[in-house]
């Protein structure tokens, strides 16, 4: 029989950590060290951006004059994968949140150096997050492939929205900024229901509602700035230092950016004004 006077005993982000191996490791100076330090390294952000912006159009073309296209199994994979991905971390970082700003507050959200390294384990959680954003560049490679009738093309918005945010989340992690917090978690859900959705449209599902989730990746872009910037007002500190703050500012302007081109993009497709 269910015992309903017992809160529900849900898996914590210790668990989550456990089949990951485990949190962050460092080394002497403090930096990230192990099988994550990879991707640290200013060259990986640098060359893969550069790959994705200039080389991969024109490979995955050539790849589609051998292949004919891309099969629609592998695109429901995909989003699928991303969907499930998301899912799984929106649902260990709305945890970490919330007990974060419960224990300290929303300073200590912010500055507050448990949250990254401590029994939060957020740490891990962000590299991951910053590591798929490497994955999502798939989303304008399925474009390319399917692209044989020329109205399929990668968006200027598509390009900018995919090179920026490596480049944001990686000068947020190597400072290990705490607003990165928000910025996980209000993603994660909002791609949830976004690669949801485009898994069932993959199988031939449309609905009328389809155009909330620009208007939620909008809303989404501006809850971050504003709850981001907060961290501007507190004296510099663990998890909101010098660094981190300039990361702040780097993910604002392009934030701002993207508000800008989704809202042409929603006015054009959809004919109205946001």
């Amino acid at each position: 029989m269910l015992d309903f006077s017992a809160p529900p005993n849900f898996p914590t982000s210790s668990d989550a950590l456990a089949l990951l191996g485990d949190d962050l490791d460092y080394d002497f100076a403090g930096r990230i060290a192990g099988p994550y330090a990879f991707w640290l390294d200013w060259k990986v952000p640098a060359l893969g951006v550069l790959f994705y912006l200039v080389v991969s159009e024109p490979l995955f073309d050539a790849v589609r004059g051998v292949t004919g296209g891309v099969h629609k199994g592998v695109v429901f994979a995909h989003n699928v994968a991303l969907a499930a991905y998301s899912g799984w971390s929106a649902f260990y970082t709305w945890r970490i949140l919330f007990a974060a700003i419960a224990r300290s507050g929303f300073r200590g959200m912010h500055c507050d150096r448990d949250v990254w390294r401590g029994a939060d384990g957020f740490g891990t959680f962000a590299v991951i997050f910053y590591v798929s954003k490497y994955y999502e560049f798939v989303d304008s490679w399925i474009l390319v492939l399917k692209n044989s009738d020329g109205k399929h093309a990668p968006s200027f918005l598509q390009k900018y929205h995919h090179a920026g945010i490596v480049v944001c989340m990686y000068a947020a992690v190597v400072s290990e900024a705490n607003w990165m917090l928000i910025a996980v978690t209000f993603n994660c859900t909002i791609h949830f229901f976004m690669y949801s959705y485009y898994a069932a449209a993959t199988l031939g599902y449309k609905s009328p509602l389809a155009k909330l989730l620009t208007t939620c990746q909008m809303l989404q872009f501006i809850i971050g700035i504003v709850s981001a910037g907060a961290c501007y007002f507190y004296d510099p500190c663990a998890g909101a230092n010098k660094p981190a703050q300039l990361a702040c500012g780097l993910t604002q302007v392009y934030a701002a950016g993207l508000i800008y081109l989704f809202n042409e993009m929603r006015k054009r497709k959809y004919g109205k004004r946001a």
